[in-house]
């Protein structure tokens, strides 16, 4: 049986189509746009300040990882193409919380070396994959003025979100034929308000002027339409692998054409070497951190077991035997949303990206 809610959309979406535009729900005035829509102004943008942002010089982008925060200054060519001008990690104790006062004297600290001057920068950062979602829609093809309303009451017939909780917006992304019948496709994405209100609050607390908030892939879409990075007729994957979870970008053009969220991570594998150590050795326990130091001891780069560390004496073939399930099965999620992105796109070549945290 379905859902009143569903009901309530469908009859709203058939209204819009057939030219008796309702608008919005809470909507009386004359304005037709949802609520987020009227900061953002594309999607490479969760939140954007209406201000002098795209004017200033230097654009600077702020990531956070377990323990360390990634700074990355660009300024745009004569041809307006960014540059990259200067990156710098800030490594910290991994258990001094983001929600603490020493954070965000470190953030402050870091920013102000990094910046100098605010006045000449655009600071723009993002909010965690996993906490949005993106979905792709077909719409029917209507007079513009319509598109918005049509893609909003779609996305609310298919999709679970509550205005009052979620940041709603999308992108067109061209014209295509379902089954003889022309439509648009859109890219639609909905992120938590908590989520964004809390960065938001964050750079406010140190005094430091935020730009905007994106996400991860839309950061990529952007290194792509930049021309920064070029693209073929094929497509390129991008899996990360996080600590708690992984994602899978795939890019078509210069399009994000699919994201998904994994929950397998570096968490995962560690588990994998503590559960099979254990078993191995008959000990009653391996503790996480001996675990991830066992992980980490594959890198060429890292710090290797000493005598006095678990796991000294297993050859790399033996490690790498411990987490090839959890490889398996991220390797598995990747080919089968590569070969759905292939068929639904008909691309003959696609290269795939693997990437570690730092």
């Amino acid at each position: 049986m379905a859902r009143t809610s569903d009901i309530d959309s469908t009859e709203k979406l058939l209204n819009v189509i057939r030219g008796q535009d309702q608008g919005l729900p809470g909507r009386r005035d004359k304005e037709k746009t949802p609520p987020s829509r009227k900061k953002t102004e594309n999607i490479s943008g969760i939140y954007k300040l209406k201000s002098t942002a795209d004017k200033k010089r230097y654009t600077i982008g702020v990531d956070f990882g377990q323990g360390f925060i990634s700074l990355a200054k660009t300024v745009k060519t004569s041809d307006g193409r960014p540059m990259l001008l200067e990156h710098k990690i800030i490594k910290y104790d991994h258990l001094t919380s983001k929600n603490s006062p020493e954070f965000n004297s470190i953030l402050k600290s870091a920013l102000h070396s990094f910046c100098g001057s605010f006045a000449n920068c655009s600071i723009w950062t993002m909010v965690t994959a996993g906490e949005a979602n993106v979905s792709y829609l077909k719409v029917p093809r209507v007079p513009k003025k319509q598109l918005q309303n049509v893609v909003y009451w779609t996305a609310k017939k298919e999709l679970s979100f509550d205005d009052k909780d979620s940041v709603f917006d999308f992108e067109l992304q061209g014209e295509i034929t379902d089954q003889g019948i022309p439509k648009y496709l859109v890219m639609v994405y909905t992120a938590p308000k908590a989520e964004i209100e809390g960065i938001k609050a964050l750079f406010s607390d140190i005094g430091v002027p935020l730009a905007g908030i994106t996400l991860a892939p839309f950061a990529v879409q952007n290194v792509f339409r930049s021309g920064w990075m070029g693209h073929d007729e094929g497509a390129f994957a991008a899996l990360y692998v996080g600590d708690d979870f992984s994602r899978i970008d795939i890019y078509h053009g210069e399009n994000l054409a699919m994201t998904r969220v994994v929950k397998t991570g570096i968490s995962s594998m560690v588990e994998a070497i503590a559960d099979t150590y254990v078993e191995k050795e008959k000990k009653f326990k391996l503790a996480a951190d001996e675990a991830k130091k066992i992980l980490f001891s594959l890198g060429p780069d890292s710090e290797k077991l000493s005598r006095t560390d678990a796991g000294f004496g297993l050859r790399e073939e033996e490690i790498m035997e411990m987490i090839f399930p959890v490889w398996e099965r991220l390797a598995r999620r990747l080919s089968v949303h590569c070969n759905i992105t292939r068929l639904r796109w008909a691309i003959k070549k696609l290269k795939v990206s693997i990437s570690l945290p730092a």
